[in-house]
């Protein structure tokens, strides 16, 4: 029974903060709703009031059809039952002229409100509601109701429709926040602190589902990675504090190249970048991968001991995915490294495919 309630009010489900609450409250009234028209249905039925008994019966076969058939439109559902409900609370108290505390729902009522459609809307909506019911109940002091039973209400309605409002505006600051510091954890668990590249633990994720789509397109998945040619003399040379510098440098060239849908680049090392983008053929992946390797030497970042330019240069490994291929990320990651070792062994500051 637990199970199936969480399920059915969806409890256990990560949403937005407020169409989550939106979502429990509406569900939850849905079956309110549901089960009090069961419980007047058979009490009528036991106590062998017929009229009403049909009455019910025939609200119960009407609700229950629209809640199948309204399944992707629940949200109208709601506003009528909302409506039904505060045209009711409303019949009600004219109909007791103010008395058996049959006033007291109107509160509950506002609060639901508030719920729904936010402090804002809610409240706008909850203090009209309010004043209606409020206006009904003057028409009948002196008569059905006494002065001070009138302004006792009155108190008590005016502080709790405030503590409502105050109450669902802190749940809605409250839940912005989180929602903030959650997208914000899921940035940082993602992004490389340094350059603000995607890392490798998204390069894991991105890679897998990349390869699994890359099969249903008519282009082809490549991937390539780079290093930085004696990043390491570099930071011995200039210290550390400016190989930062030039990391950052090197990262934001990466991205101004990552245009295209599905073109990523990711710091999978200290020094080693990944870039995984889709191509035609071979000669539109290395011409891409090549304008990649010569901007990063024409970015001019002086290496003065380096034994092959004056500047940072890089060196990279490309792999085209053949056409229908079966090979696992960890085949490809391999083979591209392996490419990558040749551009280093051949002179490096170069590209190998």
């Amino acid at each position: 029974m637990k199970n199936w309630l969480n399920s059915y009010l969806f409890l256990d489900i990560p949403e937005d903060s407020r169409s989550y609450r939106q979502v429990v409250t509406s569900n939850f009234i849905l079956l309110c709703t549901l089960g009090v028209l069961l419980f007047f249905t058979a009490s009528n039925y036991i106590y062998g009031n017929t009229p009403l008994y049909y009455s019910t019966l025939g609200m119960l076969i009407a609700y229950a059809s629209a809640l199948v058939f309204l399944q992707k439109k629940k949200q109208l559902l709601i506003h009528c039952i909302l409506f039904s409900v505060g045209v009711g609370i409303l019949a009600v108290i004219f109909f007791n002229r103010g008395q058996q505390y049959v006033p007291n729902w109107s509160l509950i009522y506002c609060y639901i409100l508030m719920v729904m459609y936010g402090h804002k809307k809610g409240g706008v909506i909850a203090i009209t509601y309010l004043g209606v019911v409020l206006s009904m109940m003057l028409t009948w002091v002196g008569d059905t109701l006494d002065t001070l039973a009138f302004i006792r209400f009155t108190s008590v309605a005016c502080i709790m429709l405030f503590l409502c409002y105050i109450t669902e505006l802190l749940i809605e600051k409250t839940l912005r926040r989180l929602s903030k510091t959650q997208s914000k954890l899921e940035r940082l668990s993602t992004t490389d602190g340094l350059t603000m590249l995607y890392n490798r633990r998204y390069f894991d994720k991105i890679f897998k589902q990349e390869l699994m789509s890359s099969t249903r397109s008519e282009q082809r998945l490549a991937l390539a990675m780079l290093d930085i040619d004696y990043f390491k003399l570099y930071n011995d040379t200039y210290g550390h504090h400016a190989g930062d510098l030039a990391l950052i440098k090197i990262a934001h060239l990466f991205k101004a190249k990552m245009q295209r849908a599905n073109d990523y680049a990711f710091r999978i090392g200290g020094e080693e970048f990944a870039v995984l983008f889709y191509a035609r053929n071979d000669d539109e992946a290395i011409t891409f991968i090549e304008a990649i390797q010569s901007s990063v030497e024409a970015l001019n970042i002086e290496h003065s001991e380096s034994p092959i330019s004056s500047y940072l240069t890089v060196s990279a490994g490309v792999y085209l995915l053949p056409p229908n291929n079966d090979m696992t990320e960890k085949d490809i990651y391999k083979q591209c490294d392996a490419l990558l070792y040749q551009a280093k062994e051949k002179g490096r500051n170069r590209v190998v495919y």
